[in-house]
Order: C-alpha cells, then structure tokens, then sequence
C-alpha cells in the first residue's frame, strides 16, 4: 500500500456520521515511556469498549480479528484523554470510535482531536468476515503514518502474510520502513488482546503464562509478549485482577515498560483499567513522542 493510496484513504476520514452517545463512565488510565509504536494502542482502548458485550467462547488461538464478536457495536463511542497527574483538568484529546457494518464488512473510524477540535491523530481499521483485513493510521501534527495488509502469502499457499508500512515525514524527505511476515499463530493487534485474555482466562487465573506475537509498526515487526497474572493487592477487596503484558525478550523488556489490565475477578469480566500509551505523540522538547494518558470514556 503506497502512500497516496493511505492518504487517498484517510481523506475520506471524516464524511460520515453516526447517532449521539449516551453516557456511562469508565476509566482507562495510560502510562508508556518508550519510543515503540504498538500499531494504534487506541485500538486497545476502544475494544476495552466492548467487554461483556456479544463474546462467545470461539477459539482466539488464531490469526488478529478472528472473533466472534460484533465489532460494529456499538456504532459510537466518546471519551476524553486526560494528561496524566492533571485530576482530569488538563484535556489532551477527545476521542472518538465509530463503527460501520456493510455486509461482511465492518469499516472502524478512530479519531483523537485536540480541545480546539483540530484533528491529531485517525485510524481507519477494516475488518472482512470478522478477520483483519486491513489497519491504517496517521498522525497529522507529526507526519506519522502506518498501515497493516493481511493477504494470501505468494509463497504459501495455506498461509497468509502481514505486510507493514510505516512512513515518517512526507515527500522526498519521508523515512519508510517496510516489513513483510508470515500471519503466526497467536498473532495479535491492540485491538485482540482483551479477546485474548478472556479466551486465556482459566489458564491465566491459575497462574500460567500466556504467549502471544504482537504487531509493531516502528519498528514494523512482530515481538513476542506474554501476558501473566500479577499477585493479588493486599486489602479486603479481592474483585478485581490484573493481568500483565510484557516483552518475553529480557533485553526488550529492559526498554518496555510493561502493560497492566485490571479486570473484573467475576464475569463478564469487564476492564477497570488499562496503563499504556496512546496512538498521538505530544511535543517534547521539540519532537514527537508517545502521549502519557488518561482516558475516561463515555459508554453508551
């Protein structure tokens, strides 16, 4: 996928629309600190959306987007990304999911927009027959954009292939780095791994370590992660556990900070909390770098 053909794509961004929410808080709080670029952790964001909404038991030991689940509700989805130790005073974005069913194809719009409205950062993801077809972003105040295509693979007839974009700048100046894998196994993007611990949830809750390949766009590549659960907290209220995301990788761990999910202990399990970064980079002495957040979200 060349670049004229993501922006011919992104253009199309803001044309639709979709009914006004109702409200019903929940909180995800968002903490990183390394240049590494999950492709759109607000996609993990707004799949914590649908906890204990339309999940099966369907097996998620597959290839990103394989659930059976209606990734098409609900059709709107809002919240607010607050700056980290703020109180919730300092607004960073506003967010904004919405979601689009044509047959067997379910178009996702993600937009971050800053307080005055202007746009920051957008995805598009695509999902055919509820498997990821294709997962697009760009982040417009600092040049940033990426993709994923999942297609046969022309070497493999059985197997299909990842094929990973991602642009830094624009025209003749723009550093692309393009990568192409074999689609494995337990090959998950920010939007699957809630799925993923929900399908996983025995096995974690007794202690078992769950392995699982992860998605990057910068470095375009897939990294090994796992996900465990953490000792409970001391206190009379045992309600909630949380389950940890982590680079296998002990080097790779040293620069990664890990990911923390706090979840409901009783079905159907639904996420408190969730520490990571978001999708927009903020200025920092002059570059842009991944946004510390906290995002509190309107359900309807």
């Amino acid at each position: 996928m060349n670049q004229s053909h993501l922006a011919g794509v992104l253009s199309t961004y803001n044309r639709s629309n979709a009914p006004s929410p109702g409200r019903f808080p929940a909180l995800i709080t968002a903490s990183f600190s390394h240049r590494w670029s999950a492709p759109g952790i607000g996609l993990l964001l707004s799949f914590l959306l649908f906890c204990g909404r339309a999940w099966t038991t369907e097996n998620t030991n597959q290839a990103p987007g394989k659930l059976t689940i209606d990734l098409a509700s609900p059709p709107l989805m809002t919240g607010t990304f607050y700056e980290i130790g703020s109180h919730r005073k300092t607004i960073l974005f506003k967010y904004q999911r919405q979601a689009m069913r044509q047959g067997d194809l379910i178009t996702v719009h993600q937009t971050f927009t800053l307080p005055d409205g202007t746009v920051a950062c957008r995805e598009i993801i695509h999902y055919h027959k509820n498997q990821l077809a294709s997962y697009l972003m760009e982040d417009v105040r600092a040049h940033t954009r990426g993709s994923i295509v999942i297609e046969p693979d022309p070497k493999k007839s059985a197997h299909e292939r990842m094929l990973l974009e991602h642009w830094q700048g624009d025209g003749k100046n723009a550093r692309v780095s393009r990568n192409s894998e074999l689609l494995q196994t337990n090959t998950l993007i920010s939007d699957t791994i809630y799925p993923h611990i929900l399908e996983h949830w025995d096995e974690l809750m007794h202690g078992n370590p769950v392995k699982f390949h992860f998605i990057s766009l910068d470095p375009a590549a897939t990294f090994n992660f796992r996900l465990v659960l953490e000792p409970p907290a001391p206190g009379p209220d045992q309600s909630v556990v949380v389950v940890k995301m982590e680079p296998t990788n002990l080097i790779l761990a040293h620069w990664i900070r890990p990911i923390f999910f706090s979840i409901e202990k009783s079905p159907p399990h639904r996420v408190f909390s969730y520490t990571g970064r978001t999708t927009p980079r903020l200025p920092v002495d002059g570059k842009w770098k991944y946004a510390d957040a906290e995002a509190v979200f309107d359900w309807p």
